[in-house]
């Protein structure tokens, strides 16, 4: 190490310990200490597809979890209609072996939940739900056949009518389509049914990015759904009828876990701001996410609130302070704090990161979930060894037991009257 670079590091920690040393709140016995591994964490940036090298990484980067005491793990799974586990409705992921849909000769969940148990941490499969193709080239043929191809309807239109582009950014299965809600359904049960996982979490549960200027989806599902009776009962304007179909798949995976494995926690990340004219989730992406807690569809969600506390449009501090407010439930909401933009010479600096914690717990919120692993491998070690002294158990999850052994999707749906 350069005397730069321990100066550097000792600058810091004294730093640091300022922060703690200024009435710093306690954590209590329940707080939830969890951080999000993507699916690129162990696949893309090992440079390889040998399946003994993204095992060891897998392994690698729960150690560094397990080792600054957190205590839950955001596993992704699934990322654009596609599979990290062995899915009955959807191709294995092509950044596995570079072909989409071929086995890779394991299985990536089955694996992430064997070393989550050994090392004492909660898994949450992470499940991206309406992001249906990244890049400027479509799927390729595979078994089972891509979403993308197999149903070409169920892709997002503009307010012309024109469906989404392929380019470097998603593009998105349309929320709106009843039968694509049913699929999505499908494959969170298929997940749930066949994996000892601690819980479902959603992210990209949304319409596209800029919905309210261009228009999405104004494919002809929606269209026809939207003017009849049957898709839109309570004649409701175009944007709250937006929102209701996230609503409704919401609610379908609530009532369907809640009779097959009543005890999976279900939660998701969701947009920072909750209400505004610029980026934010009800507004412009027809994001709802408040009734997903006050009426018990999910146990906890995360707003991803990837700001500095000083920001004065989108205060860190402000926003966990706002969804608070909002839902009332204070232990169903767990922070997003964006340690990745900590380090670097262009970075916060882990003071803020420090700062943001505190905040947390003056909150007395649920706890925090960190984007992401591999941030952690810097000066993180800084902040643990002063914050995360003590290990502390995630808020508890309690669901009640519906009656009845209903474990097909079939079943479900007549029982939700889905169908």
């Amino acid at each position: 190490m350069t005397v730069s670079a321990f100066m550097l590091m000792l600058s810091s920690f004294i730093s640091i310990s300022l922060v703690c040393n200024k009435e710093t709140p306690q954590s209590s016995k329940y707080e939830t200490r969890g951080v999000w591994v993507t699916r690129w964490d162990y696949t893309t940036k090992t440079n390889s597809t040998d399946p003994d090298i993204q095992k060891a990484e897998i392994r690698r980067l729960f150690k560094i979890a397990k080792d600054s005491n957190l205590n839950s793990l955001f596993f992704q799974v699934r990322g654009q209609f596609d599979a990290y586990y062995n899915s009955t409705y959807e191709p294995w992921a092509k950044t596995l072996t570079d072909t989409l849909g071929v086995y890779p000769g394991w299985d990536p969940l089955e694996f992430a939940i064997e070393q989550s148990k050994e090392m004492g941490l909660q898994l949450h499969a992470w499940v991206n739900i309406f992001s249906l193709w990244k890049g400027k080239s479509p799927p390729a043929s595979s078994y089972p056949t891509h979403a993308y191809h197999s149903n070409p309807e169920w892709l997002a239109a503009d307010s012309d009518g024109v469906p989404m582009k392929l380019s470097s950014h998603y593009v998105y299965a349309n929320p709106g389509n009843p039968e694509l809600r049913k699929h999505v359904l499908n494959v969170v049960l298929d997940i749930v049914n066949n994996y000892d996982i601690d819980g479902i979490h959603f992210d990209y549960i949304r319409y596209p990015e800029n919905s309210n200027i261009l228009g999405y989806s104004r494919d002809s599902v929606s269209i026809s759904q939207f003017n009849s009776y049957e898709g839109n009962p309570d004649s409701l304007e175009w944007e709250n009828w937006q929102r209701r179909n996230i609503h409704l798949f919401v609610k379908s995976v609530k009532d369907s876990v809640s009779i097959v494995k009543p005890n999976i926690a279900l939660s998701a990340a969701v947009l920072g701001k909750y209400r505004s004219e610029s980026w934010s989730g009800y507004d412009v992406v027809y994001q709802d996410a408040v009734p997903w807690i006050e009426k018990g569809w999910l146990d906890f969600i995360v707003p991803m609130t990837y700001s500095r506390r000083e920001n004065e449009t989108s205060s860190f501090t402000k926003l966990i302070h706002n969804w608070n407010k909002r839902t009332g439930k204070p232990t169903s909401i767990l922070a997003g704090i964006a340690v990745y933009r900590a380090a670097g010479k262009n970075g916060w600096g882990w003071k803020e990161i420090a700062y943001q914690i505190n905040d947390v717990r003056k909150e007395q919120i649920g706890g925090m979930v960190f984007f992401n692993v591999t941030a952690l491998e810097s000066d993180w070690n800084i902040v643990q060894k002063k914050l995360f002294k003590e290990s502390a158990l995630p808020q508890p999850i309690l669901r009640q037991k519906i009656n009845g052994d209903l474990t097909s999707v079939q079943t479900i749906y007549s029982v939700l009257n889905l169908e």
